[in-house]
């Protein structure tokens, strides 16, 4: 992993959180992408990404293409999807049925 360059999707999740984390410590640098407010200040070795739509092209695009400029390269994306499930209260604002048709 060391000076790979990844993107992980979902990165202010409970897991997301952990494989950041694990990224960072073996000497990746890590571009993070998530639809919740970004928590971290950009560094040479982290960059956060957030309020990122991901259902939205041109956003996803965008976010991608300065976590490139930020590093010079990718060289992998993680992805940490959210869950959906039936029934259950919804906790932001989401358009279900646009996630789920993606």
């Amino acid at each position: 992993m060391k000076g790979n360059v990844f993107i992980i999707t979902g990165a202010l999740g409970a897991l997301g959180k952990v494989v950041t984390e694990e990224a960072l410590s073996r000497g990746a640098r890590v571009a993070g992408i998530d639809h919740a407010e970004s928590q971290f200040a950009a560094t040479a070795q982290r960059i956060e990404f957030g309020r990122i739509d991901l259902t939205d092209a041109a956003q996803a695009k965008e976010a991608i293409d300065a976590a490139a400029a930020h590093f010079g390269a990718i060289d992998a994306l993680e992805r940490f999807p959210i869950t959906l499930r039936r029934n259950q209260p919804r906790r932001d604002n989401f358009d279900i049925p646009r996630v789920r048709s993606v």
